[in-house]
């Protein structure tokens, strides 16, 4: 697990262009204003948080614990979208400041040390905007697209990639490392000045309201956004599809009629089964890559018309190889004891603008009456082609019911898109 290894103060100080002035003995001191100082207590105690969470979620993964290391991550990418936004504001109050008069270094300062100090604070500012936004583009790489808080999903920056998100991680990373040496040389250097000089350059900053409200701060960001905060499970909900659903079967004036459609021959590569799905308050999208269908429809003949649906549950791609494993695990669709995920219609009838399947969803060997709503047109190759969807519930569907039954951070609803091509060669495709 990359993280970013930050200091819990990195002081964002810039002696030259904030509102205050210094005495000609730099002994009294002359603070920032106070908006530089909020914004300066909020950036550090955010970066506490991060930090922190950073190790949490590092814990989480070593001990397998999927949802916290989930939830805490996607809390640590809201935080980080924050910091973005509050040293974007930071840096625009600076510029928008008026320069002081007699703002200079102090007197204890020798000139290369003067010019040491600026290069670390341009450096501070240029690595907290870094690191927000390389974790952003590492995680649109990773087809994660970030969530703020749940509340609103930001565009990816870049599209699903295993290269960049290497790199981007790789930037992260070393930009974490970068912010941390230098905050230790920053720290240091104001301890001196404070200590050793005893001038006032860290009181222009510091103050006791100032740390009670950063510890207060800080200690609150980790105690709200440390855990997954998933509620404690029962027998309940596992008890509640302990036996399989029945299926529905033909009425007696359903059976077959003497004129029974042909069966269609799918052209896969231009078909697929998509699924939608929110996680960590982002939505994100799945295919399954293996599954074959046994389809007989004509218009003329829906009570004949059936079809029959076999996907391999273990071929799912969602664009991150951590995010299959997991669907393929227990929890989920358990494909070490059920490979195979079985749809089967029982009934088709005609509806305004299209048609309705009663069907029989069968997961993890239970099966569950579910309505699927399609239409029939052609491609512009005048191929037929079949389009429909149908909201699942993953509850209902005995999906995640353990850790992640906690439909804060993976969603209850999942859309499935379905595109059926009748292929217009004579043998099938594969």
């Amino acid at each position: 697990m990359l993280k970013p290894v930050i200091l819990p103060v990195t002081l964002l100080i810039d002696n030259r262009a904030d509102s205050y002035t210094m005495a000609d003995d730099n002994s009294t001191p002359h603070r920032f204003n106070s908006v530089a100082r909020a914004l300066h207590w909020l950036v550090a105690a955010g970066i506490v948080v991060q930090y922190v969470l950073a190790e949490i979620a590092e814990h989480a993964e070593e001990e397998q614990q999927r949802l916290t290391q989930l939830a805490v991550l996607a809390n640590h990418k809201s935080v980080g979208i924050t910091l973005l936004l509050l040293v974007a504001l930071r840096l625009l109050w600076r510029v928008a400041s008026t320069l002081p008069t007699h703002a200079a270094p102090p007197n204890t300062m020798s000139a290369w040390q003067a010019r040491a100090a600026l290069f670390t604070h341009y450096s501070l500012y240029a690595l907290l905007l870094m690191l927000p936004v390389s974790g952003w583009l590492m995680s649109s790489a990773t087809a994660y697209s970030v969530s703020w808080f749940n509340l609103v999903q930001l565009p990816d920056l870049v599209g699903p990639s295993e290269r960049g998100k290497l790199f981007w991680a790789a930037v992260h990373d070393y930009a974490g490392k970068a912010l941390f040496v230098l905050a230790v040389l920053h720290i240091l250097a104001a301890l001196k000045h404070h200590f050793i000089d005893k001038d006032a350059v860290m009181a222009r900053m510091a103050s006791t309201p100032g740390l009670i409200a950063f510890a207060l701060l800080s200690a609150g960001g980790v105690w709200a956004l440390g855990s997954s905060q998933a509620p404690p499970q029962t027998a309940t909900v596992h008890e509640a599809i302990a036996a399989p659903t029945p299926a529905v079967e033909p009425a007696a004036n359903e059976s077959l009629s003497s004129t029974t459609p042909a069966a269609w021959i799918i052209d896969y590569a231009d078909s697929h089964i998509r699924f939608t799905a929110t996680q960590a308050g982002a939505s994100f999208q799945g295919e399954w890559q293996q599954w074959e269908a046994d389809v007989l429809f004509a218009k003329q003949h829906l009570a004949s018309s059936q079809a029959e649906v076999r996907i391999q549950a273990a071929d799912v791609s969602t664009g991150d190889s951590d995010r299959d494993a997991t669907l393929a695990s227990s929890d989920w669709f358990d494909v070490a004891s059920f490979a195979t995920v079985t749809f089967k219609t029982h009934k088709i009838q005609a509806i305004p603008n299209g048609y309705q399947a009663q069907a029989t969803l069968s997961i993890r060997g239970i099966s569950h009456p579910i309505s699927f709503r399609f239409n029939i047109g052609t491609t512009e190759a005048g191929a037929t082609l079949l389009t429909g969807s149908s909201q699942l519930d993953r509850l209902e569907l005995g999906l995640g019911l353990m850790e992640f039954a906690d439909t804060q951070w993976v969603g209850q609803e999942v859309s499935v898109e379905v595109r059926l091509v009748q292929s217009l060669a004579a043998v099938p495709n594969r």
